[in-house]
């Protein structure tokens, strides 16, 4: 996996320092994987490495990675995969940023329990 998570060990150690968001077990992260034509290798190494971790996502409902593809004025869409707070030692593993919770809308499931969506989005059912 030399692509878009470069290259892992299985003894990744992270340090956040929290800026700009709420307690680091709230904080999401997203990953822009760029032009959509061309993003299915990395979210297919994104995916894979999703089920290496957690190869149990059936037992947590909060676990899961999303996706969606952003246009925002331009002509081609990029597309932007969403890691919930469950999800941080991969977001760490993929040098995904901090952000805000997305926006419900648009939002589809890449990998993960599909109880997640509902479940992290309470008011979006």
């Amino acid at each position: 996996m030399n692509g878009v998570l470069g290259s892992l060990t299985g003894k990744t150690s992270v340090v956040l320092n929290n800026e700009g968001g709420g307690p680091e077990t709230e904080r999401w992260f997203y990953k822009n994987l760029g032009d959509g034509m061309l993003a299915y290798e990395p979210l297919a190494e994104i995916e894979t490495l999703f089920l290496s971790i957690y190869p149990r996502t059936d037992q947590h409902d909060e676990l899961a990675l999303f996706v969606r593809h952003e246009s925002e004025g331009r002509l081609h869409c990029e597309v932007k995969v969403y890691f919930p707070p469950a999800a941080g030692r991969l977001a760490h593993a993929a040098n995904a940023t901090p952000c805000r919770t997305p926006s419900f809308n648009g939002l589809s499931l890449l990998v993960g329990s599909e109880m997640a969506l509902p479940h992290l989005f309470p008011n979006h059912r």
